[in-house]
């Protein structure tokens, strides 16, 4: 279950400019910076639209917040699952 009352989503404003960051969201909802992130995760995975970047959390304002955040994580996917082909290469070759 949620370690919040209220959800993550009430703490977070709308817009880039008016993003969270970690530590500020951290001390507003009383949680551990690790906690909040557990949150945000089960949020998103729940549908809610939480966008994070340099500058914090926050809440898409347009469809240019979110499109730019949805280039920004494909890249991000697409970079770790080349970086994890080395991995998967020498378990199934059984390097180690």
């Amino acid at each position: 279950g949620s370690e919040l009352m209220n959800k993550i989503t009430d703490f977070l404003s709308v817009g880039k400019g008016k993003a969270l960051p970690l530590m500020d969201l951290s001390a507003r909802t009383k949680l551990s910076e690790r906690a909040v992130q557990k949150e945000i995760l089960d949020a998103r995975l729940r549908g809610e639209l939480i966008i994070s970047g340099d500058e914090g959390y926050y809440l898409p304002a347009d469809l240019d917040e979110l499109r730019d955040y949805v280039i920004r994580r494909k890249a991000t996917i697409k970079t770790t699952a080349a970086a994890l082909q080395p991995f998967v290469k020498a378990l199934k070759e059984g390097l180690i």
